[in-house]
């Protein structure tokens, strides 16, 4: 994966062009701020940092609090229309979500962004704010597979979120995409669905 990585680097340069690498959080975050240090595991966004330099890479990450998704069961099955259920109260999307709640100016658009870091001096960051999310959280994440009756178990891990991201866009209530090619059992998950407002169009 390194040595791919370092291909795609240098011809960006040559066609000067800025590469971008697009993956779940779980995939993009710095491994090294999550649990997975302990279990010696690795990612992109740790072998992107490490190889060219915090100052030459930014990475993004995702939140959300519930809503709905399009993900599998299992591996190799069939993707389905699934509810996002509330986040844990011990989890950063809650605590994210709490912030959007306190504050009367954007809840009606419920999303915003946070910035950690940035590879322009000129520009301010709170110093509180990274300190106050860096402190480790559980914190969740979804991607092909999502299962949530044993979502603590396979969705959670914890993590530091103001070192695991330069910066974090939280959406607090999220729409499945459509798939492609449609699955009659998804097209019937949705149609049963009903969506929660809150904290929009109340």
């Amino acid at each position: 994966m390194g040595s791919s990585l370092e291909v795609q680097w240098k011809y960006s340069f040559i066609i000067k062009k800025n590469l971008n690498l697009i993956a779940h959080n779980s995939h993009i975050g710095d491994a090294r701020e999550t649990g997975s240090r302990r279990a010696r595991e690795i990612n992109i966004g740790q072998l992107v940092r490490e190889r060219f330099g915090i100052a030459n890479t930014f990475n993004i990450g995702f939140t959300t609090y519930t809503g709905t998704v399009t993900a599998a069961d299992s591996w190799d099955m069939d993707p389905n229309f699934k509810r996002v259920r509330p986040s844990l109260d011990e989890s950063v999307e809650f605590l994210l979500h709490e912030a959007l709640i306190n504050n009367s100016t954007m809840i009606n658009d419920g999303q915003y962004f946070l910035l950690f870091r940035s590879n322009n001096p000129s520009v301010i960051l709170s110093k509180e704010l990274h300190t106050e999310l860096h402190k480790k959280r559980l914190e969740r994440a979804i991607g092909v597979i999502y299962r949530p009756r044993t979502e603590r178990q396979s969705h959670y891990f914890d993590a530091n979120l103001s070192t695991q991201f330069d910066c974090v866009i939280h959406v607090d209530v999220t729409r499945a995409l459509r798939p492609l090619e449609m699955h009659p059992a998804w097209e019937q998950a949705e149609k049963e669905h009903i969506p929660d407002t809150f904290p929009m169009n109340v």
